[in-house]
């Protein structure tokens, strides 16, 4: 899990315009798949690293690339709407609002500078603190 979330925040942005994300107006599930690699590599303290499978009963032991990562599923996309304040700070364009996202409240700010725009979503914990 820890590799698919890697992964997947790496590839975020890409992985939205693959799926059309921003055009889905309704909730909807649909079957994906995401693949990296060939070839798959991690970065660990600065140096790239390969991943390798052995089978357990072999004799002797062989170590196997894995050249790349294929994760199958379905992804479930709840659509909601939350209005924006729109606010100048400075030079900076901003809009905030509340609203839920996956069923719990969640704070959006998207700003928009010389850099480009940037989204931030602050999701209260399902317990409700802060």
């Amino acid at each position: 899990m820890d590799a698919f979330k890697s992964v997947y925040t790496a590839n975020a942005r890409v992985i939205f315009e693959q799926i059309g994300l921003a055009e889905i107006a309704e909730d909807t599930l649909a079957p994906f798949v995401l693949q990296v690699g060939p070839p798959w590599t991690v970065m660990v303290e600065g140096e790239e690293h390969s991943f390798f499978a052995r089978y357990d009963d072999a004799d002797p032991h062989e170590l196997h690339l894995i050249d790349r990562l294929v994760v199958t599923g379905t992804a479930d996309i709840h659509v909601d709407v939350i209005s924006l304040t729109h606010r100048k700070l400075g030079e900076v364009m901003y809009a905030f609002g509340e609203g839920k996202v996956a069923g719990r409240k969640a704070l959006v700010v998207v700003t928009e500078g010389e850099g480009g725009g940037k989204a931030t979503f602050r999701v209260r914990p399902v317990d409700g603190t802060r």
